[in-house]
Formats: structure tokens, C-alpha cells, sequence
């Protein structure tokens, strides 16, 4: 499976905003999508990449640390939140909430905040 349209703006948008986006970037460049998994509120998308080049800062690895991105959708009251999970210096996981709105279905429809 490859990156969705949405999943590749919201990796880019926390590679803007990040210190280390240029590794996030080029780690996404190898990634694949392992499993994706959609629930009432969200989605969690698994990456298989291989463990070569650089890893991000071990302080990522803690769970408050890890990268973040928002996006608004015109069927959501509130803010999607997006989290990158960071397992071994490496991208692990994108975690997407609606938090208690149902996810949308037309996800072409989500803007990045910036």
C-alpha cells in the first residue's frame, strides 16, 4: 500500500514545522504502508521502513514529544489531530483523531493548519 494523499500532506506539514523535517522527509521517502486501520473516530497507519540513515532525536521517542499536525474539516466542529509515532529514531505510526466526531469520509476535504 502506498501513502494517502492526506497522510503525505500531514507528514510534510510536520516536517515543515519540525527541526529535524528533513529526516522525516527522507524517512517517508522509504516508508510503506504496512496496515492501515480506520475506526469511528480516526485512523492509524503502520510504516515498514528500513532501519538505515539517520534516526530523529531520542527525545521524540517519549510519547509528549512526539511531531504533531492539526487540520480542519468542513464536517468536523473541531481540529483533527495528527501524531507521528517515533519507535527507534525511525517514523513508526500516524495516528489521526476526530476526538469523539465520526471521521470524515471525504478526507480530500481536510486543510492543514500551519
Amino acid at each position: 500500500m502506498r501513502l494517502s494523499t492526506l497522510e503525505k500532506q500531514v507528514l510534510s506539514g510536520i516536517a515543515d514545522a519540525h527541526a529535524q523535517g528533513g529526516i522525516v522527509l527522507a524517512q517517508m521517502a522509504r516508508a510503506e504502508v504496512d496496515q492501515r486501520e480506520y475506526s469511528t473516530h480516526g485512523f492509524r497507519t503502520f510504516f515498514r521502513i528500513d532501519a538505515v540513515g539517520r534516526h530523529l532525536d531520542r527525545a521524540l521517542w517519549k510519547t509528549e514529544h512526539m511531531p504533531t499536525a492539526h487540520a480542519r474539516h468542513p464536517a468536523l466542529r473541531g481540529r483533527a489531530s495528527f501524531t507521528l509515532v517515533i519507535a527507534d529514531g525511525f517514523i513508526c505510526c500516524l495516528e489521526a483523531s476526530s476526538h469523539r466526531e465520526r471521521w470524515p469520509t471525504d478526507e480530500a476535504r481536510f486543510v492543514i493548519e500551519k
